[in-house]
């Protein structure tokens, strides 16, 4: 409710929907959040029954795709991911020479560390890095490369334009 857009419809709408307050409901705990996360992050009933009818595709290349793809990507090699994170979370502060972890475009960098400190086997390599590179590809959903702006711009250009029309005559 207190996102309703409509700030003055806020209190009669909390009346009528709730005529007698807020009787016996909470916001979920962290726990309960953690489950559902968990229930349709891991291929159960419940995640089948929501995408029941929805149309589902691995293509990397369809944005539906690319998301399932990366879904896929990641059950797959999550015992190694976990080893990896479990790695980097122990590591002694110099140990990963200068690997920022938290820019994405350096996880080739951090899995061959992993390799070379034999967290992961040379040829579990190419797997979690595939891996590492579509979920990095799915989250980065701000990222925009100068180029391929530049392209949509151009490609609008001439597109829109201002229409004056005529005063109305009384």
């Amino acid at each position: 409710m207190d996102d309703f857009p409509v700030k003055a419809l806020r209190w009669p709408l909390r009346l009528v929907i709730f005529p007698l307050g807020p009787i016996g409901l909470r916001k979920p705990s962290a726990e309960t959040g953690t489950e559902l996360a968990k229930a349709i992050t891991h291929d159960t009933r419940l995640r089948d029954r929501i995408t029941q009818g929805v149309y589902l595709n691995n293509n990397p290349e369809d944005p539906v795709g690319r998301v399932l793809h990366a879904y896929q990507l990641a059950n797959e090699t999550r015992s190694l991911r976990d080893r990896l994170h479990t790695a980097v979370r122990n590591r002694d502060v110099n140990e990963l020479d200068g690997i920022a972890l938290l820019m994405g475009h350096e996880r080739e960098e951090l899995v061959d560390w992993a390799v070379a400190n034999e967290i992961i086997d040379s040829a579990d390599r190419d797997r979690l890095l595939e891996a590492l590179t579509a979920l990095y590809d799915v989250i980065r959903v701000d990222a925009f490369d100068a180029e391929g702006l530049k392209e949509i711009a151009e490609s609008q250009r001439g597109k829109r334009r201002l229409v004056e029309r005529p005063a109305e005559k009384h």
